[in-house]
């Protein structure tokens, strides 16, 4: 039983050490996952803009000011 009670307590302080690895762990990865969306939303801004000016060029290109691109010759 002594043997049984000294095991346990053994296990016990073993098994918070790695609780408390688990939470620096769990730390970092959160850390890392908010890295990976301010990216993510960086990366949507942009594409939003790059398809705003895209648009515009689009409408620009086949508004009437420049028909003369397409004449026959």
């Amino acid at each position: 039983m002594t043997s049984n009670s000294e095991t346990i307590v053994k296990k016990n302080k073993e098994l918070k050490g790695y609780r408390q690895e688990q939470r620096q762990h769990d730390k970092a990865l959160e850390a890392a996952r908010a890295d990976q969306a301010k990216a993510r939303g960086a990366v949507m801004q942009k594409e939003k803009a790059i398809k705003k000016t895209e648009k515009t060029l689009d409408a620009k290109v086949c508004s009437p000011s420049y028909s003369f691109f397409f004449v026959d010759v």
